[in-house]
């Protein structure tokens, strides 16, 4: 069967913004192909920015780190929510959840204000009801146009994480997908860290390149 591939990943660049207190992006050529004969670039960025993926060590002692995530758990059946632009709390029902996907990915547009300065400051919330909804519901990870799912403590972080419900953050292109018959592939860098920058791939079964 015929597949459509949707990059919902965001371009990893120096115009790539930061949470505010982080280390920016820098990529910059150390090699030319005029001056050397190829070309080479080096990359410096912090591990929670662009596109990325939360691993459960990110608030829990002892959680599994990136490197640690059972590949099996970044490939899956998922479904697409769509929220009202300027939804400020995202409430969930369990009813979305019948066909038992393994991703969800939560659509509000959020993501085409990254350049604002109030980007990591007013983005949406998921809220502790829905966080528990979808790991009653087996989900394996939740994905958000938007940077993440809560503020300082963290209380959705660390809900989530407990129970091995990876978060994907700032995922972009969600209005390209339909709201369900699709795979998602995220591939985080390999790394034994909390977190890494992802490439996430939709793969709409049925549809024609």
């Amino acid at each position: 069967m015929a597949a459509k591939f949707v990059d919902l990943t965001l371009t990893l660049d120096n115009k790539t913004p930061v949470f505010p207190g982080d280390p920016p992006v820098i990529v910059e050529p150390i090699a030319s192909l005029e001056k050397d004969g190829c070309s080479i670039h080096s990359f410096s960025f912090p591990g929670h920015c662009s596109t990325h993926l939360d691993a459960p060590a990110h608030f829990i002692a002892g959680g599994l780190k990136i490197d640690q995530i059972p590949m099996e758990w970044l490939v899956g059946e998922g479904i697409k929510i769509s929220q009202p632009e300027n939804t400020k709390v995202i409430e969930l029902s369990g009813d979305l959840f019948k066909s038992k996907p393994k991703i969800v990915l939560i659509q509000t547009n959020y993501i085409n204000t990254i350049q604002s300065k109030s980007y990591f400051t007013d983005h949406p919330l998921l809220s502790e009801k829905s966080a528990k909804i979808l790991i009653a519901a087996g989900v394996k990870m939740v994905g958000m146009d938007w940077p993440s799912p809560d503020k300082e403590p963290f209380n959705i972080h660390k809900i989530l994480l407990a129970k091995n419900v990876l978060i994907l953050e700032n995922v972009c292109n969600l209005d390209l997908l339909p709201a369900s018959g699709f795979r998602v592939h995220v591939l985080p860098l390999k790394s034994p860290t909390d977190g890494a920058p992802a490439r996430v791939i939709a793969e709409i079964m049925g549809e024609s390149l």
